[in-house]
């Protein structure tokens, strides 16, 4: 199988019924960035359709200009009826690692996966190959923080919580 590395336009190309390529949309990914990407939704007190995201995203970093970073996810998850299960395999180099989040956004509940931070961001971008099927959005990339301060939409980590600035915005704790 080949990858095309495309860092700013989301693209899916179905291979066979939810069995999915995806380029996820990384465009508000710069340097100095911390981001999430939305897997599926997940119960939050009404039952649920079946969702679930079984596959793998790759990140990549690396140029003549740029230096080398490869951090790979292998992710099986489900949410239905009332539950929800997922697993998280995080291959990476050094200690930046993957780590699996629950977020509220958009007023829906979503698992949700950190992407491994260091200040050069992910140049060449993230894409998905898997099974994906979400009532709500998937494999979508929500930013966080830039530059030390956090965007519209989160307050800073602290003590590996995300806190909404309003009671209207959108949360994420950890898994």
């Amino acid at each position: 199988m080949t990858f095309f590395w495309i860092s700013l336009n989301a693209q899916v190309t179905t291979i066979s019924g939810d069995y999915v390529h995806k380029t996820i949309n990384s465009a508000e990914n710069t340097d100095y960035t911390k981001s999430l990407i939305l897997l599926h939704e997940i119960y939050d007190g009404v039952v649920l359709p079946d969702n679930y995201l079984i596959g793998t995203i790759a990140a990549r970093r690396g140029s003549t200009s740029a230096g080398n970073r490869l951090n790979v996810a292998n992710i099986n998850s489900s949410s239905s009826y009332t539950s929800t299960y997922a697993n998280l395999v995080s291959n990476d180099e050094a200690d930046y690692v993957w780590k699996l989040k629950t977020c509220r956004y958009n007023g829906k509940k979503y698992l949700a996966l950190e992407v491994p931070y260091l200040a050069a961001y992910h140049q060449n971008g993230f894409q998905f190959v898997g099974w994906a099927k979400s009532s709500g959005l998937s494999l979508e990339l929500v930013v966080y923080e830039k530059n030390g301060g956090s965007t519209k939409y989160w307050h800073s980590e602290r003590n590996n919580r995300f806190f909404p600035k309003s009671k209207d915005q959108q949360s994420c704790v950890s898994v």
